[in-house]
């Protein structure tokens, strides 16, 4: 299963705090592509200043340890977050076509699970981090363009 692997890091901190992330290929899972509004991702950020458990970073060193066909172009989004039943689910988007963005991974592999049970679960949690945002823990945006 094609996996993508990011080492996440703060700019201004020692790289030794960072942690690393496998998202597992979405398209390869499902055999479809999956696109969203920009809309969606900028009422997502919005919602970083109403609600103080949501947070954005913009700030980060971030790299890829797997280089799989990465457009250096386009911006990425990692979505992750905790729901109060603490479950742990993490999205990873790339720009798409005009005005989208197009899921690339899904983190972890429990969450892949429950989403081959109920095919509106993407849908459901996008739209409960902008209208049910105490349903959540954390929501943590991570905004980025790679660098060669």
């Amino acid at each position: 299963m094609r996996k993508f692997i990011l080492k996440i890091g703060n700019k201004k901190i020692n790289s030794s705090d960072s942690f690393i992330l496998e998202f597992y290929d979405y398209v390869q899972l499902i055999k479809r592509v999956y696109e969203i509004s920009s809309e969606i991702i900028e009422e997502i950020i919005l919602k970083t200043n109403e609600v103080e458990h949501y947070y954005v970073y913009n700030d980060l060193n971030i790299e890829f340890l797997i280089d799989n066909q990465i457009d250096y172009n386009k911006y990425y989004i990692i979505l992750l977050g905790t729901t109060i039943l603490e479950q742990k689910f993490g999205m990873f988007f790339t720009e798409g076509l005009k005005n989208s963005y197009r899921l690339l991974g899904l983190w972890p592999h429990e969450f892949i699970e429950e989403l081959t049970k109920d095919k509106n679960l993407l849908l459901n949690y996008l739209t409960d981090i902008i209208k049910e945002p105490d349903s959540f823990y954390d929501i943590s945006i991570l905004l980025f363009k790679m660098s060669p």
